[in-house]
């Protein structure tokens, strides 16, 4: 089955220099493309999707009504099989010119993944018994920072996709979310699986007074 791209906002009118950034047109087609062509499936995320520039020879030769040829550049991280891809896209012949895995390299880290890893935190119950050792009882005033984290030669952990969350706890939803940190005590999250795998736990801290309370002792 053939399957027909349109890029509605890609005419000459819209793209009048080769170095125009991609328009939300094509990254939309440039994704949908790759999709289809390689049969992605549901768990794979798209951490840059950036204009494959062209030569220098044609930007310096660029005349004002030349034909454009547009690629796009991609990198695809498949969270089912953990593997990083880049691919080159034609937007002009609406193909996948180039496909290559990359190996033992991980994409950025990506805001969607900051969203669910903090879920995915808040709900692991080896976390919940850490946090409750340091008075905390309501997860949902937790702020939780992912922060990428290198791979320290721990055999489980080789190729993994890896977290390492620094956390906060708010008084109430409303409050500074960096004003009380939580320490000593640190999740590691499999961010493929959103997974946590295990919590470092380096010795109960007392959190940081609740300045409201302290206001509230002084006046």
């Amino acid at each position: 089955m053939t399957t027909t791209y349109q890029l509605p906002d890609t005419d000459i009118t819209v793209v009048q220099h080769p170095l125009e950034p991609l328009t939300p047109a094509e990254i939309i087609t440039a994704v949908a493309i790759v999709k289809v062509e390689y049969n992605l499936g549901e768990k794979v995320r798209f951490p840059m999707v950036v204009l494959k520039e062209p030569p220098k020879s044609v930007v310096l030769n660029f005349k004002p009504g030349d034909k454009i040829e547009r690629e796009a550049f991609i990198n695809v991280l498949n969270n089912a099989d953990g593997l990083t891809y880049e691919a080159i896209i034609s937007l002009d012949a609406k193909t996948v010119k180039s496909w290559k895995q990359i190996p033992d390299v991980q994409p950025s880290i990506m805001l969607d993944e900051f969203i669910e890893c903090e879920a995915a935190v808040k709900a692991s119950p080896e976390f919940q018994a850490a946090i409750k050792k340091r008075g905390i009882t309501d997860p949902s005033l937790v702020m939780v920072d992912p922060w990428s984290a290198g791979y320290y030669a721990i055999e489980d952990e080789k190729g993994l996709r890896l977290s390492r969350a620094l956390c906060w706890v708010r008084s109430s939803p409303n409050d500074n979310g960096y004003a009380r940190p939580i320490e000593g005590v640190i999740p590691v999250v499999d961010l493929n699986k959103m997974e946590v795998i295990r919590v470092e736990n380096y010795g109960v801290v007392p959190l940081p007074p609740n300045i409201r309370e302290l206001r509230s002792r002084i006046y």
